[in-house]
């Protein structure tokens, strides 16, 4: 009886130890949106959620003055206004987001877009502080936040210790042809870099979305944007000033050589692109490894040589149709196209080549459109 007494206490101590550990657990510090919901049949694809926005891409029919969306938060937290409450989305909407545990806020803006309010100038006017970095961007005619141009410096910013935002890869030139420009830069990783094989980053701009994945980095980029113009051309200015030292990090087939790297007798370059792409269900976006190679590519922009330019330097590039395919005006017309415009201080910095130093200015970028 005794035994049995004993076992009894015993178990009961470890229930009320477990219990007691469960209500002593630390509420939630997160404060994020983890998925929204939009009512009705209107979205032309999945929403893009990046740390501080939301971008949903609706049909042109989609009526936006009384919208509830509704959201997916991480644990406990809490959203103002409330999930469902009906707003204006004809205009941007913030929402704020508190954790659990009250500490932590973060706003949110939430933007409603068809595909045809995609802007076709691109000045670079526009910068905003995001973490330790500059996130470049640009306004509408409403001189509403439009389009925000991502990069690679979410993921420079685990190597970059207390740099300031203006040493990162991807950063902003005052002296731009027309105001301010983005500089984009290939620098060293350092140590940190080198553990990961990727000793060098490029400075890189593109149109599209960066999710850092630290197993795949080349499906980090995720290229494009919902177009419905026809694009013929791709022009603007850029100055260019190669590296000195030239160092290859991975051979031709992608295998890491060494950190210190191969130094070979040539000059970096640096690239200018655009891509024009179908998008289909499993297909929303291409990445660091077929953004030039997928079959749903429809026509490409890109320049093959650029020469090294000290003065502002204008380029020209019209698209040519690509895997024997031609534009459908019906699937324009529905958001079946993505687009994509892609900067890189080096040509082959997504492989790890290049020399560190190697600087692209670029400025008042546009996209000719039928």
């Amino acid at each position: 009886m005794r035994i049995k007494t004993s076992c009894f206490l015993l178990l009961l101590g470890a229930v009320l130890l477990q219990t007691s550990c469960i209500k002593d657990e630390a509420p939630n510090c997160e404060a994020d949106i983890l998925k929204i919901y939009v009512p009705g049949n209107i979205l032309q694809r999945e929403p893009i959620i990046s740390n501080e926005e939301i971008v949903c891409y609706v049909n042109e029919e989609a009526y936006l003055k009384e919208m509830a969306p509704t959201f997916d938060l991480t644990e406990g937290a809490k959203i103002t206004p409330k999930s469902g409450s009906v707003r204006d989305f004809t205009r941007t909407q913030n929402y704020m987001v508190t954790s659990e545990d009250g500490k932590w806020k973060k706003t949110y803006v939430v933007k409603f877009k068809t595909a045809g309010s995609s802007l076709t100038k691109f000045h670079f006017d526009y910068r905003k502080k995001e973490r330790k970095y500059y996130v470049i961007y640009e306004r509408d005619a409403n001189n509403e936040e439009s389009i925000v141009w991502a990069s690679g410096n979410s993921g420079f910013a685990s190597v970059a210790g207390s740099r300031p935002p203006e040493e990162y890869p991807t950063t902003t030139e005052p002296k731009g042809y027309k105001n301010q420009a983005v500089k984009l830069v290939t620098l060293s990783t350092g140590a940190l870099g080198a553990i990961g094989n990727s000793p060098i980053a490029a400075g890189s701009l593109f149109l599209g979305v960066f999710d850092l994945n630290i197993s795949a980095p080349l499906k980090s980029t995720h290229f494009g944007i919902p177009f419905n113009s026809v694009p013929v051309k791709l022009k603007g200015y850029y100055k260019y000033k190669s590296g000195e030292v030239f160092k290859q990090h991975t051979d031709n087939d992608g295998q890491y050589i060494s950190d210190e790297g191969k130094t070979l007798n040539r000059k970096d370059s640096c690239d200018i692109y655009a891509v024009l792409y179908e998008v289909d269900p499993g297909n929303e976006y291409l990445d660091g490894t077929n953004v030039l190679t997928h079959p749903s590519i429809v026509s490409v922009a890109r320049l093959d040589k650029i020469d090294e330019a000290e003065d502002w330097t204008f380029f020209e590039i019209p698209f040519a149709l690509k895997n024997g395919k031609t534009i459908d005006p019906e699937r324009l017309r529905l958001g079946g196209y993505n687009l994509t415009v892609v900067f890189s201080s080096s040509k082959e910095g997504n492989r790890y080549n290049g020399a560190v130093g190697s600087t692209l200015l670029i400025d008042e970028v546009e996209l000719e459109v039928e």
